[in-house]
């Protein structure tokens, strides 16, 4: 799957989370949307992989 905001292009391969800069028109610049991005990004996984390892109720 991949999500994509205006600076940060995420996928998945496997168990590998795969972060990438997409942002040619400011260089790549590090913006405060990227790094809102990254956070959202982790938040999500992360709520997917709790739920992956949560015992079956």
């Amino acid at each position: 799957m991949t999500i994509m905001t205006h600076a940060l292009l995420t996928r998945r391969e496997g168990a590998v989370l795969i972060l990438s800069n997409h942002n040619p028109a400011a260089r790549n610049a590090l913006t405060p949307e990227f790094y809102r991005g990254i956070g959202a990004a982790l938040d999500k996984r992360t709520a997917d992989f709790v739920k992956l390892r949560s015992p079956a109720a």
